[in-house]
């Protein structure tokens, strides 16, 4: 919900699911993500068979090591927000506070609320562009 001095706004809304669009990058950039990891373990398994080569115990202790420090990197998976939404609300040049009231609508099975006020100075033909996070409370 959008409001101004108590009067709902008009706004446009796009709401798009970021979990679909990272899952089309990933299946885009597979092939090449599995290249690279089999010439990870084809190194680390020429490096395990270097060490053994002098020393059988040594080789056992490097392929253990090399082995339980493997992880897959997801940091960036993880910090992906859910959902990307993004509104517009046209307003005519002036001064303007606008009030925010975002709810979940059932988006999501935990529960989003939050309100918040922008002010917003339009000046003669600009358009402005604010990046507002809102946070996931779980019931």
């Amino acid at each position: 919900q959008v409001f101004s001095d108590a009067t709902a706004l008009e706004f446009t809304r796009v709401d798009t699911p970021l979990v679909a669009i990272s899952k089309k990058a990933l299946a885009e950039r597979g092939k090449a993500i599995a290249a690279r990891q089999a010439v990870r373990i084809a190194a680390k398994q020429s490096i395990v068979n270097s060490i053994e080569r002098n020393d059988d115990l040594a080789g056992g202790i490097a392929r253990l090591l090399l082995f339980v420090i493997e992880q897959a990197d997801t940091r960036s998976w993880e910090t992906l927000p859910a959902y990307l939404s993004l509104i517009r609300i046209p307003l005519t040049e002036g001064k303007h506070a606008i009030d925010l009231r975002v709810n979940d609508y059932g988006y999501v099975p935990v529960s989003i609320s939050h309100n918040r006020t922008i002010e917003v100075d339009i000046k003669p033909g600009q358009r402005q562009i604010r990046l507002i996070r809102v946070g996931v409370e779980a019931e």
